[in-house]
């Protein structure tokens, strides 16, 4: 059996050209359609088809019109024409070659091949028995030919020197005066030439008064020569399926047609006529004509692409056919071309074919690719423009090529057992998420672009992203060109109609929409600022933080009218609502009217004026404190926090363009606006917004929105848990699984029910994070397998060199809720690994706003985050509020918030790790812990709200709503068992005395649990009311706590 190499190129463009969403690996003209092909003829009156015509096989041989145009085409320039019996029709050039070769050559014959080319052109020969020499172009010398090696390769066996002319993959030609060379030292040793002209006639950047312009090979007044060509690259009608093999020496044709008998009866009528019609004088100049002023045109935007990109890449200008050849190096060493075009397609969409699979057998052409440039021009400049953005985002991520002796074993081993070791990759993936964030975002201020309508216009006015989806949002797609014209609508607007200038705020009181995201960006493009308020809010919380704001204008959701009350606007009517006797506040509800006026306001951009003279520290959004005790605060998010937040997010991520990120988290929110919002705007990728969050609805909205990301807060992962696995009635499928999405990020997401999604939902990868909205920093945990489990944070020894310069966990005074400080020092003290402390965060001492805005309009608020004098005198921190435990293994987790740790017998106890201890109770799907005052006792005694999975699985499973639900009483044997598991679990003094049991979880509108108003009721039942019951440890069981209970406490009568 005939053995054939794997034929590269072919395979790789089978694989990849599908599913490419710029594919500029293409190697034919850009392809033209029947009425096209008639508009370039100048017969208007024909038609490339006679539909009267039966469609018989035809002529074997093809067509004598076709044969005698195609041989018209070889009689140019040449002592004598070339008879059309020597032209013999194929099913394309590749059929040719192949006929050819099988006719030709056998074991014993020797073959020369011009080298680089079409695998086709030696491997066939090869696989005849034939051997095969190759004749290699100068790489360094603009792919020339040298005859005289040439000449050295000869042997008395060679039948057969193989040309390709114009060269396939360099764009190269063989000048005349190499040809006739060629031909006589061919002609010397009666030696065939065959020369593949598939890219013939298509000479882009030499004319044929030039004396180097190169002739066919049958016009070189040599009879033992043969060409092959066909319809696909310069005449761009791939679609026919048209080749032919023309040469002197009519034997060669006889037997190609003999051996053709075996493959081909005859090639198709219907590409027959086609192809006459185009080669005919009356549309052949036309059509090339057209090719080659696409390809000039293209080639000029190629090479303006390669000059201003020559730090990391290379060529020899092409002078003729489809394709470049260009050279991609990092600090001079050729890059790994495969992982490279893959990296490219997997994160652009851009499809180049890699030079040394394809055209090296792996050994040659390291960091080649072959780029096909004369297909559409919009095509081109859309893969360019998304290769531009690879080159600036991901291009360092890219592999250099490392010789196969060095990488195996030894460096692949050493490299294993690095990152195995001290988290190497992980490691440099956080600091060049790092680095990337710190330098954009000072290039964006550097260049007075910090305010992210530019980022937004940058993706609408690229031609790779203008038409990409941005928004989604209730079955409807907003493109980020339509965005964009979207946002200046709304900003104009609001300029216009309510008088908002640069710098102002604008309170935004809107549920999850696109008409929320509009709002912001229209807002930005005017140069104003939105504070985001909890939709959640009523009464006094909605007006505190409405005030707070400043804000003359407060734009409203219109489904929540029902949250203004007579009252409510009435304060905001007051003349002196707003500090300073400022005046009212002008509430606008957000109609459907408005939204109409809105759409047909004018898209006018405002000058960059109005955007300018920004830095970093400055106001980009008002974000308010989720409000979990106390009134909510407006947080400062600087442009600062909005770049470094995003940048740090996608490349930390890998967030691709292609990727459609859903999150139905409130976009008041931090975690939905900055992490989510921001970062889809700076990748360029989609962001599709739920208008609220269901268990029920979550992950089906994620599949059918084809979500590849999705975004938790809190408790969202456990409510999802609670709702039955979703079955196809009919198949019987899990749809759970059936879903695109690749990662689940966000934070909050207990160590309990960690494995326990992913296994539910078959998500490969938890992306946690820990951070708080006016934090300064935060800790990333990017896990795909048990290591880091239940993390918060994660790194290795590389970022713990960098990190502890800037991050300390030291010792709490829980009585102070504060840092413990030493009493002869005054200073604080760092605890050991693995020990849980305050997380703290260094700032510049002497100008804290540079890392830490604080809150908007709240000094005292402010300098309570920071504490200073840490670690020596004059030092400053970021209080974080959290206790955290930083473990010798580079691991993060969260331990309490402080507030939330209390002391009981003399104990700190964490409420999460109680919590946790619970939560894997069988019986319980959620546990809240708190710390409960109880009279005639010192500290606080541990009471824990829990849900039990049977009253979950009896309603809805949604995570809220306005019913009440009717509490099911748990059996003694539950309760029973509850305390024998708590007491197995935990220290004596960490067992919860007391247990509330209610039908659903309090929580923020962003799924985090409220502990505020737990703690406020405590076990007092007149507090507690008659919905939820109270049970209390007795001996080794809880048992009902009653009013009667309460008082024997209160009466002194009980200790506990």
């Amino acid at each position: 059996m005939v053995k054939l190499e794997t034929f590269a190129v072919e395979q790789w463009m089978d694989e990849y050209e599908t599913t490419a969403t710029y594919n500029i690996a293409e190697t034919c003209s850009a392809s033209v359609s029947l009425d096209q092909l008639q508009e370039l003829s100048e017969d208007q009156s024909g038609h490339p088809l006679t539909f009267t015509e039966k469609l018989t096989y035809g002529p074997i041989r093809g067509s004598d019109r076709l044969r005698e145009t195609i041989a018209r085409l070889y009689s140019v320039r040449t002592p004598s024409p070339l008879p059309r019996d020597n032209v013999l029709i194929c099913s394309g050039a590749i059929q040719a070659n192949f006929l050819l070769y099988y006719a030709l050559l056998g074991p014993g014959d020797h073959v020369i091949c011009h080298y680089p080319t079409y695998q086709q052109l030696y491997a066939v020969p090869a696989s005849l028995g034939a051997e095969v020499s190759l004749w290699k172009a100068k790489e360094t010398d603009g792919w020339k030919l040298d005859v005289k090696e040439l000449e050295s390769l000869i042997r008395p066996n060679t039948k057969l020197i193989i040309l390709n002319n114009p060269q396939n993959p360099t764009g190269a030609i063989i000048p005349a005066g190499t040809l006739d060379e060629i031909v006589e030292v061919a002609r010397k040793s009666s030696i065939y030439i065959h020369a593949d002209e598939v890219y013939r006639p298509l000479f882009h950047s030499i004319g044929p008064m030039d004396k180097d312009f190169p002739l066919s090979i049958l016009s070189l007044g040599y009879e033992r020569t043969i060409a092959t060509c066909s319809m696909s690259k310069a005449y761009s009608l791939a679609g026919i399926r048209v080749g032919w093999v023309a040469s002197r020496d009519r034997e060669v044709i006889e037997i190609c047609a003999s051996a053709r008998h075996y493959t081909t009866i005859s090639v198709g009528q219907i590409d027959d006529a086609i192809a006459s019609y185009a080669l005919a004088p009356t549309c052949i100049h036309n059509l090339l004509k057209r090719n080659i002023e696409l390809a000039k045109k293209n080639l000029a935007i190629l090479e303006s692409f390669i000059e201003a990109h020559r730090w990391a890449c290379s060529w020899t200008r092409p002078r003729a056919g489809t394709t470049a050849f260009v050279r991609f190096t990092k600090m001079g060493k050729p890059v790994d071309d495969v992982a490279f075009c893959q990296m490219l397609l997997e994160r652009a969409g851009v499809m180049f074919v890699p030079g040394s699979s394809c055209f090296g057998g792996g050994q040659e052409f390291k960091g080649y690719v072959r780029v096909g440039f004369v297909q559409e021009t919009e095509v081109l400049e859309k893969g360019l423009d998304a290769l531009r953005s690879f080159m600036e985002d991901s291009y360092e991520d890219v592999p250099v090529d490392v010789p196969l002796g060095v990488s195996v074993p030894a460096a692949a081993a050493t490299l294993a057992y690095l990152n195995a070791r001290w988290s190497l990759f992980y490691d440099v993936t956080l600091m060049k998420s790092i680095i990337k964030m710190n330098l954009k975002s000072r290039l964006a201020q550097r260049g007075d672009r910090l305010n992210l309508f530019y980022i937004l216009e940058g993706q609408a006015l690229a031609a790779s992203s203008a038409d990409r989806p941005f928004i989604v949002y209730h079955g409807q797609t907003w493109t980020y060109h339509e965005t964009y014209l979207m946002a200046m609508r709304y900003g104009s607007f609001l300029k216009n109609t309510y008088g908002v200038k640069p710098k102002d705020i604008v309170a935004i009181d809107f549920m999850n929409s696109s008409t929320f995201v509009f709002l912001v960006l229209g807002l930005w493009s005017i140069g104003a600022s939105p504070a985001f308020i909890n939709y959640n809010l009523t009464g006094k919380p909605l007006t505190h933080s409405v005030k707070s704001s400043t804000a003359r204008l407060l734009l409203v959701d219109e489904e929540l009218r029902k949250a203004f009350s007579p009252e409510i606007l009435e304060t905001f009517a007051s003349q002196d609502f707003l500090d300073d006797g400022k005046g009212p506040v002008n509430v606008v509800f957000f109609t459907s009217d408005i939204e109409a006026q809105i759409l047909q306001t004018d898209p006018v951009r405002e000058p960059d004026s109005a955007r300018g003279g920004q830095i970093l520290r400055d106001m980009a959004v008002l974000i308010y404190t989720s409000g979990t005790t106390g009134m909510p605060k407006p947080a400062i998010v600087s442009w600062k926090k909005s770049w470094t937040g995003a940048i740090f997010v996608l490349n930390w991520m890998g967030v691709k363009s292609t990727d459609r990120f859903f999150t139905s988290m409130p976009l008041y929110h931090s975690s939905a606006s900055i992490l989510g919002f921001m970062t889809c705007l700076m990748a360029g990728c989609t962001f599709i917004i739920g208008r609220k969050f269901s268990a029920r609805g979550f992950m089906k909205e994620a599949r059918d929105t084809d979500a590849t990301i999705i975004q938790y807060v809190g408790e969202t992962m456990r409510y999802l848990l609670a709702v039955p696995p979703e079955i196809d009635p009919i198949t019987g499928e899990n749809l759970d699984k059936k879903h695109k999405v690749r990662i689940a990020f966000g934070n909050g997401l207990r160590p309990d029910i960690w494995n326990r999604v992913k296994d539910r939902f078959n998500i490969p990868t938890i992306a946690e994070f820990y951070s708080a909205t006016e934090a300064t920093s935060g800790a990333w945990n990017y896990s795909s397998n048990d290591f880091a489990a239940g993390a918060i944070g994660r790194n290795g020894s590389l970022a713990y060199l960098v990190l502890s310069r800037g991050v300390t966990v030291v010792e709490v005074d829980y009585e102070l809720q504060a840092p413990w400080r030493d009493p002869k020092t005054g200073l604080c003290k760092k605890v050991a690994r693995g020990e849980p402390g305050e997380l703290l965060y260094l700032i510049d001492a002497a100008d804290t706003g540079e890392a830490f805005q604080g809150y908007y309009g709240n000094k005292s608020a402010t300098e309570s985050k920071i504490v200073r004098d840490v670690h020596k005198k004059g030092d400053a921190y970021f209080r974080s509020g959290d206790v955290i435990r930083w473990d010798s293994e580079g691991r993060w987790y969260f331990s309490d918030r402080l507030g939330d740790t209390f002391r009981w017998k003399g104990e700190n106890v964490s409420t999460n790790e109680v919590a946790e201890a619970l939560g894997a109770h069988p019986g319980i799907h959620e546990a809240n812990v708190y710390g409960v005052a109880l009279p005639n006792h010192d500290g606080r005694a541990g009471c824990s709200a829990i849900v039990l999975k049977d009253q979950v699985q009896s309603s809805t499973g949604e995570s809220s709503g306005d019913d009440e639900r009717a509490i099911l009483v748990p059996s003694s044997e539950v309760m029973s068992s509850i305390a024998t598991h708590t007491l197995e679990n935990l220290p004596k003094f960490a067992v919860p005395l007391f247990l509330r049991v209610t039908s659903e979880m309090q929580s923020t509108g962003n799924n985090k649990q409220q502990k505020h108003v737990l703690r406020t009721e405590g076990v007092n039942p007149k507090l507690v009311g008659p919905r939820d019951k109270l049970y209390w440890l007795q001996g080794s069981v809880y048992v009902p706590f009653e009013q009667k209970d309460w008082d024997r406490l209160e009466g002194g009568h009980v200790k506990l």
